[in-house]
């Protein structure tokens, strides 16, 4: 429960437990029977053994009668006084009907005096509103409900819009500090659209114009709302961030920053590349020019100058300038052999103003004209993303290349990983070893095991491992002949100090390690060949090691401390693997 006096240091919470007191008091505390009740019991505990003995001793007296429980004492104490306000005159029942009607004028002021206004203004402008007020007129919402309503009237149109561009879900998310309290962080998220299916991770490659319209719209819109907000432009100086210039002309994403860089087209000398400079006479990078480059982007200077709101000039200048070198990228990047980019999809090609030009105007919302960029596409406009064959194409091998040759002993390696050439026997151990989902280095290990049994030949039968010190939940598991169900550990302190013994047991004199208790230390690893203990085939050799770990791992897989231990014998383990997989055996 939280106090009323943080409820009213906290102004979403105030705002929410306001509205919940005003919806109890008018569907339940300013009924006619409640004030007529309340007069009979003051208080809570009158309900209990003060005020109206009469009345509240038939209560309890029907109450022992049905044998009710404690939980449902206030909702049958409700029902009863409900039931006996209907046996009173109508006169009284008119009395104590007026009384409810005072009550909740009476509320609506304590309420308003005891709880400040909640909003998301700043102090000056919340002044202008009040709870009173609110509640007293209907026209005119608080300053909290102005600001959440204009979010969603604001973005809704344009999430609509953009889920039905490309597609898929539109989720935007709001995070911002709690004005009335310091460093709390409030959440608001905005959904659209009910398209389940999954998103690409490379979303922007895969994606092609739907992405790029998607972020086009998204620039668009941002910049159309700073504008308008924020008309002067003295004003959008004080508002922009330190460093970041005014955005005057179209989204720079399309232009200045491109995801790619063609180069310079076949047949074109590189002296020839226009590049723009944008010169500021008053800029937050004190006096420094910024150098864009468009490509052969064409564009007029007239369309970079804009009107302030008093109609004289902007301080933007712009300048064509022509350079015999291009300015290199705002982020560097490599640039692909144009082989490559002849081989690439056509819809992955960076959008450019004069590409917009060309833009056919039904894909464009009713009313604007073409390079405002504020698409209106639908689901069947462009393909669809997240089909297979919409994706980056590998880049073409070069004519000249030779393929790479796998050596011998890494083409052997890769069919002991193939199930098809499995025995029967060993494939019942990786599709038990396969039903742990442990990490990827656990995955490692389980490859690194059927590439040491099968340089054994995959060998059913065979030496055990030493069996000194062995874990009794192991040797239970293979005298019931390797039973595949979950071992029950029990103690899985006692577990892994004697699964660590016996691991120690196995590892050869040049590690150094002897019969001590706990992980190996990782400065032992030293590879000198003497794998006699550990190089075991059959069911009886490693497999009862890497099981074992297995049920280790699912049993601390919620215990921090004991998963990092964990970890350390996997380190272990999979080291041990990889330096039993390069001794060459005669099986």
């Amino acid at each position: 429960m939280v106090k009323v006096a943080v409820i009213k240091q906290m102004s979403t919470i105030s705002f929410l437990y306001e509205w919940a007191k005003r919806v109890l008091i008018q569907t339940l505390g300013n009924t006619q029977w409640y004030q007529w009740s309340s007069s009979v019991f003051a208080t809570t505990k009158q309900l209990f053994g003060k005020g109206n003995d009469e009345i509240n001793q038939q209560f309890e007296a029907l109450w022992s009668t049905q044998g009710g429980q404690i939980k449902d004492h206030a909702a049958a104490w409700a029902l009863f006084v409900a039931e006996e306000f209907k046996k009173l005159l109508e006169e009284t029942k008119k009395m104590w009907a007026l009384r409810a009607v005072e009550a909740v004028e009476v509320t609506k002021k304590s309420r308003g005096s005891a709880y400040a206004e909640p909003t998301l203004l700043p102090p000056e402008e919340a002044q202008k509103y009040t709870l009173e007020s609110t509640l007293n007129s209907h026209s005119e919402p608080n300053a909290f409900r102005r600001v959440i309503d204009s979010l969603v009237a604001y973005l809704g149109p344009l999430l609509e819009g953009m889920s039905k561009m490309i597609g898929c879900n539109i989720s935007m998310v709001f995070i911002g500090p709690e004005p009335q309290r310091g460093g709390q962080v409030n959440v608001i998220i905005l959904h659209e659209g009910v398209n389940k299916l999954p998103i690409l991770i490379t979303f922007d490659e895969g994606g092609g114009e739907k992405y790029k319209f998607c972020l086009a719209s998204l620039g668009e819109w941002g910049m159309s709302c700073f504008l308008l907000i924020i008309p002067a432009p003295e004003d959008q100086k004080v508002h922009s961030l330190p460093g970041i210039g005014l955005l005057l002309g179209p989204p720079q994403f399309l232009i200045s920053d491109p995801p790619w860089r063609s180069g310079v087209a076949s047949g074109e000398d590189e002296s020839e590349v226009e590049v723009k400079t944008i010169k500021k006479k008053k800029s937050r990078t004190k006096g420094k020019k910024c150098m864009v480059d468009l490509s052969t982007v064409k564009l007029e200077a007239s369309k970079w100058k804009s009107k302030c709101s008093k109609g004289r000039d902007d301080q933007t200048e712009v300048h064509v300038l022509t350079a015999p070198q291009p300015q290199p990228s705002m982020r560097p990047e490599q640039e692909p052999q144009p082989s490559m980019m002849q081989n690439c999809l056509p819809a992955l090609f960076q959008l450019l103003l004069e590409d917009m030009n060309h833009i056919d105007p039904v894909l464009l919302t009713g009313g604007m004209t073409p390079c405002t960029y504020i698409p209106n596409c639908g689901l069947n406009d462009y393909p669809d993303p997240f089909q297979a064959g919409n994706v980056l194409p590998p880049p073409p091998m070069p004519s000249n290349a030779i393929p790479i040759q796998l050596e011998q002993s890494s083409r052997i390696r890769l069919a002991y990983l193939d199930p098809e050439n499995w025995p029967e026997w060993f494939a019942v151990v990786q599709e038990y070893l396969g039903k742990f989902r442990l990490g990827d280095k656990w995955d490692c290990i389980v490859d690194a095991l059927s590439i040491v049994k099968g340089q054994w030949g995959f060998i059913k039968t065979g030496k055990p491992l030493q069996q000194m010190d062995c874990p009794p939940q192991v040797s239970l598991w293979i005298q019931n002949a390797w039973l595949h169900d979950l071992t029950p550990l029990g103690d899985q302190d006692a577990f892994a100090q004697s699964w660590w013994q016996w691991w120690q047991q196995m590892q050869p004199d040049s590690r150094g390690v002897g019969e001590g208790e706990g992980p190996v230390p990782v400065e032992s690893w030293c590879n000198l060949g003497e794998w006699d203990r550990m190089d075991k085939p059959g069911q009886n050799g490693l497999y009862s090691v890497v099981a074992s770990l297995a049920w280790w791992g699912e049993s601390v897989s919620h215990n921090v401390g004991a998963w990092k231990e964990w970890c350390v014998a996997v380190d272990d383990i999979l080291w041990a693997l990889e330096c039993l997989t390069t001794i060459s055996s005669d099986a």
